[in-house]
């Protein structure tokens, strides 16, 4: 198997972060499925074991480590904003 392209080394500070959303209990489901994720990553579990472990897919454990790689920690947790319809109201109405 090749080697992966996208690794993940959490700072210290991120490490903590993450270790203090999860033990918070105040997370969407989502955010905390994606902070497990890059820190099983960090731990070095290979994908599948994190696959196993949390539940979820290859394509997204791939896909969460990809996001924190190119755009940080914040990118990682988060989604991005969807276009959306635009507003049938202005600010007046």
């Amino acid at each position: 198997m090749p080697a992966k392209k996208y690794l993940v080394t959490l700072t210290t500070e991120e490490r903590q972060e993450l270790m203090t959303l999860t033990s918070s209990g105040e997370l969407s489901v989502r955010k905390m499925k994606r902070a497990l994720i890059l820190l099983k990553a960090n731990e070095g579990w290979k994908d599948m074991e994190v696959v196993a472990a949390l539940n979820t897919s290859r394509p997204t454990v791939e896909r969460i480590r990809k996001r924190y790689v190119e755009g940080g920690l914040d990118k990682a947790l988060n989604d991005d904003p969807r276009p959306g319809a635009r507003k049938k109201l202005d600010g007046r109405a």
